[in-house]
């Protein structure tokens, strides 16, 4: 297809037919979907994974990341993509495989720079005794002391954040080679995610606005994220203050 504003609608529409056609239903469902997508230059190929479930039409929530995908791939500001292959694989059951975040207990909730801030994560599954996951993410060495927050947040929480997500891989990618690493590493519905944020006064203005500055900035963001993979989607969100003591 040359025109690739059909291309979207077109792969979008035949993946729900495929789906409807092979489940013989419409209806609630759980959906582990990997996307390929391949371009005719060498590195031009991304990888993505993730899991949904609903309560109304998994066909219809299997395929929400499709169009934005394409459309970040082929309406990129680096260079023309020619689209040689979308393969699309879809695994979906009938079961409720979900789980909600219901408890975060940290080891220790006052810690040194340099430190490991380590959280035990509490699930509840579905109709299901509870499991526990340990979070662990690394303090920078040279963070000031104050006070911070642990955020955590079932991956599934964040399907209603998918335009945050385009607007930030609009925006903030400086290659194409980063806008397929952003689509691919951006959270999945079956991931815990555990985010670190810390208040400090201690950053100049200078320090926050130049450039080496932000960059350490958005690199020490990365730093404070922590993924944890599990088997189902993930629900619920929950905050634990604590303290980054003097060094």
């Amino acid at each position: 297809i040359n025109d690739y504003d059909l291309l979207e609608p077109l792969v979008s529409n035949i993946t729900v037919q495929a789906i409807d056609n092979a489940l013989d239903r419409i209806g609630a469902g759980t959906a582990q979907i990997d996307i390929e997508v391949k371009g005719k230059k060498e590195g031009q190929e991304l990888f993505r994974k993730n899991m949904y479930y609903s309560s109304d039409d998994i066909a219809i929530q299997a395929i929400s990341e499709i169009p934005e995908i394409i459309d970040l791939i082929v309406n990129n500001y680096f260079e023309i993509v020619d689209l040689t292959a979308i393969n699309i694989n879809i695994k979906i059951d009938n079961k409720k495989k979900i789980g909600r975040v219901e408890e975060v207990v940290l080891e220790d909730s006052s810690i040194k720079p340099g430190d490991h801030l380590k959280a035990k994560i509490k699930i509840r599954p579905f109709r299901g005794e509870l499991i526990e996951k340990m979070l662990t993410i690394q303090i920078p060495s040279d963070i000031p002391p104050g006070e911070a927050l642990l955020m955590v947040n079932g991956g599934g929480e964040l399907d209603n954040k998918q335009e945050e997500f385009v607007n930030s891989s609009k925006q903030g990618c400086k290659s194409l080679e980063e806008t397929f690493k952003d689509i691919s590493d951006r959270p999945r519905g079956n991931q815990i995610i555990g985010e670190v944020i810390i208040y400090s006064d201690e950053l100049t203005s200078e320090e926050e606005t130049s450039e080496d500055g932000l960059k350490k900035k958005e690199e020490e963001e990365n730093l404070l994220i922590s993924k944890i993979e599990t088997d189902m989607v993930v629900e619920g969100y929950l905050e634990v203050p604590f303290t980054i003591l003097e060094d």
